[in-house]
């Protein structure tokens, strides 16, 4: 991305201490799509996650942009994915 290109690495962490300044009140979310379940995208976004926390940026929570269907594929996966990410 653009912000990356010019931010560098940093970018994500300079944008939620930018949002943090701006209103020490709210909380911060990373949010993203294709990471209900368990998967490589979700297991990415969990280390991103991690990173940026260990780093000291102020992640509140993360955000998981999802439609749930009434047979949405292995729920037990989608149990997991919010388990290990509600624990972290």
């Amino acid at each position: 991305s653009l912000w990356y290109r010019v931010l560098g690495e940093d970018c994500l962490d300079i944008a939620f201490a930018a949002a943090r300044a701006a209103d020490p009140s709210i909380s911060l979310f990373y949010n993203d799509y294709n990471t209900t379940s368990v998967n490589i995208k979700s297991d990415r976004v969990f280390d991103l996650v991690q990173l940026l926390r260990n780093r000291g940026a102020p992640v509140d929570g993360v955000g998981f942009q999802s439609h749930f269907w009434s047979h949405p594929g292995d729920w037990g996966s989608v149990v997991e994915n919010f388990r290990r990410f509600g624990e972290s």
